[in-house]
């Protein structure tokens, strides 16, 4: 019975964990920056597409970081976000960014 009890705790526990995507993820981890903690997932969500768009467009990585700045984004933010974004929605442009 005991081994029972484990392996249903385990299943629980590793059911718990298996349901945390690669986007929630992305979404606590642009949380962390400055200003962006409230954030609603489809405002970061949105936040990404558009840095992946601005590459899709022919944009190069300062060309990113600006249009961020010019929002009021901190410049180390801005550098996280356009990181984090490409990872998540863009791989595709990763080694384009020099990240």
């Amino acid at each position: 019975m005991k081994k029972w009890a484990a392996l249903v705790a385990a299943t629980a526990l590793l059911s718990g964990c298996a349901q945390q995507t690669a986007e929630t993820i992305y979404f606590d981890q642009i949380r962390e920056i400055g200003g962006l903690e409230n954030s609603a997932d489809t405002d970061i969500h949105d936040l990404g597409i558009t840095v992946c768009d601005l590459y899709e467009t022919g944009a190069d990585t300062p060309t990113a970081l600006k249009a961020l700045i010019d929002n009021g984004i901190e410049a180390g933010d801005a550098g996280k976000i356009v990181a984090l974004s490409i990872n998540q929605y863009c791989p595709e442009h990763l080694e384009d960014s020099g990240f």
